[in-house]
């Protein structure tokens, strides 16, 4: 089996920013399941940067609300069964254990029993953010979020939609609705993806704080911006 090639950075895959002219909408694309999980060139390195913070500030990069249990377990044997068909070699399970064989790191999923969605975020660059179906429409209800963009896990755990996208600028006005009606006929077997972009002075991965007006301005005055 040929070795699992990693995404390099220097070929930007997505670029929303892009357009012509921008306009505000949900901006879905159909995924190919191939696709759903990517490594890039920093996969390792970004791993033991959340494995760090796990370790440092755990209540800010991973909190579940009773009840998730089930859909974590589905997640984690999701994406198990993923990393192993489209990247091979990056990770092995042996009987109890996920093993990533680079790092010499071992997993045992026993360990894991009441957050299987924190281990799955061990392994994946990506942050993974779990919502549920409830009386007040989807709901965040788990998620090991080690790399967010300037908000913080514990103010947004078991809000619905609006309430975590509440500070986003003609959120309520232009996207609530249609963000709802997508969730209430989301199909398991049609999944889709979206992308969203900003500038940063800062290329920190791990960013809880939101910006202040004044420091967003002051991105247009600076030659350096991620």
């Amino acid at each position: 089996m040929p070795a699992f090639q990693f995404i390099s950075r220097n070929e930007p895959v997505y670029l929303p920013f892009s357009r012509p002219k921008y306009k505000i909408s949900m901006g879905l694309v159909a995924l190919q399941l191939k696709d759903w999980i990517e490594a890039d060139e920093y996969f390792y390195d970004e791993l033991k940067e959340k494995k760090q913070l796990l370790i440092s500030n755990y209540p800010e990069v991973f909190a579940s609300r009773p009840g998730s249990l089930p859909a974590q377990t589905e997640v984690l044997a999701l994406v198990l069964n993923h990393m192993e068909k489209y990247c091979p070699g990056v990770l092995k399970i042996e009987h109890d254990e996920v093993i990533l064989p680079k790092l010499k790191w071992k997993f045992r999923i026993r360990d894991f029993e009441e957050s299987p969605l924190d281990l799955c975020g061990r392994f994946v660059q990506e942050d993974l953010c779990l919502m549920a179906p409830g009386p007040d429409g989807y709901t965040l209800e788990a998620a090991s979020l080690c790399f967010p963009a300037r908000w913080r896990l514990m103010d947004k755990m078991g809000l619905p939609m609006s309430g975590i996208h509440k500070p986003v600028p003609d959120y309520s006005e232009k996207l609530s609705r249609p963000v709802d009606s997508f969730f209430n006929r989301i199909d398991v077997d049609r999944p889709v993806w979206r992308v969203n972009w900003s500038l940063t002075t800062d290329p920190t991965m791990f960013q809880p704080v939101r910006q202040k007006a004044q420091c967003v301005r002051a991105i247009y005055y600076v030659k350096e911006c991620w």
